[in-house]
């Protein structure tokens, strides 16, 4: 069984001299006192935290193993004191929000944002000066906590000119929502994958910056919705496999822009990589699929000779 604590408190001694907690098992905390300048320790266990913190509550952080945002409430992480912990967070509920003077989290591989069984996680991004401090992966899945898009960016990524772009890949692991605020611009330099659809909210635009690269391999195609904002596709790459072994399919939506409030800017991908001769890309959409940029293959057509 996990330990419990309901409140953790460690004074903590000054920044030159940090004291050290270390775990030796799995921990549940559903509130926490400690001072910035302790060393926590998670030793290769799991830290479960289940409450409203702000930065300077949340001691500096070691070790491998993971640390697990549960709970309704918002956990904020900012300040410009390091962690050192290679392990990765898991954001199951709740939101844990990202904030300027961001800690740097250079050895943190992957923050995951869960939905299960009708409860999901946010991870909220309003550090667009600190961009280049944060983990090195999100791997994002469902709506968000209540709605509010599995990814959540409310600042533009540069926030200025000379700041740096949204770096870190996004892997869509199942259907996903991502938040973008009206008048916002995200820059995302880094690689977008993963098997589920993307789906983009909130009215601001979304610059994959030349890097992405579409995807579509057999049955699988990595789609992007755009339900309210702009989705910029000029300069980005569609790559095809296994087209020839699909049968049933003709049609993929790889874009799909067809709501009021959705647009399309790229009239058409700078490279197309793996198409075969029976099929064709139509940037303005089919019957099936109006305003949509989508890959398909046409109904075959001529006449038909009957042997008998």
């Amino acid at each position: 069984m996990d330990a419990h604590v309901s409140k953790l408190t460690w004074p903590g001694g000054p920044s030159t001299t940090l004291d050290t907690i270390t775990l030796n098992a799995d921990l549940v905390v559903d509130d926490m006192a400690s001072s910035r300048f302790v060393n926590l320790n998670i030793n290769g266990n799991t830290l479960f935290v289940d409450y409203a913190a702000n930065y300077d509550k949340f001691p500096r952080c070691s070790g491998s193993g993971l640390i697990v945002k549960q709970g309704t409430n918002t956990f904020y992480m900012g300040d410009d004191w390091p962690h050192t912990f290679t392990g990765e967070w898991v954001v199951s509920n709740g939101t844990l929000k990202a904030i300027n003077y961001l800690a740097a989290w250079p050895d943190c591989p992957n923050v995951t944002v869960a939905s299960d069984a009708g409860v999901s996680g946010t991870v909220e991004l309003n550090c667009g000066s600190t961009a280049d401090r944060l983990p090195l992966r999100f791997t994002i899945a469902g709506p968000g906590y209540s709605n509010q898009g599995a990814l959540r960016f409310t600042q533009s990524f540069p926030q200025s000119a000379g700041q740096p772009t949204f770096a870190r890949p996004i892997t869509v692991q199942a259907d996903a929502t991502c938040y973008i605020g009206s008048g916002l611009t995200v820059e995302h330099t880094g690689a977008l994958d993963g098997s589920g659809t993307l789906t983009l909210f909130g009215g601001g635009t979304y610059d994959m910056n030349n890097v992405w690269t579409g995807t579509v391999s057999g049955a699988t195609c990595n789609g992007i919705v755009a339900a309210a904002g702009t989705v910029d596709i000029a300069g980005c790459t569609l790559s095809l496999a296994g087209l020839e072994g699909v049968s049933g399919r003709r049609e993929y939506v790889l874009v799909d822009y067809a709501s009021a409030n959705g647009y399309l800017v790229g009239t058409n991908f700078a490279a197309v990589n793996g198409l075969t001769g029976d099929w064709l890309i139509d940037y303005d959409g089919t019957d099936a699929h109006p305003n949509a940029v989508v890959l398909l293959r046409p109904p075959m057509r001529g006449s038909v000779l009957i042997v008998r």
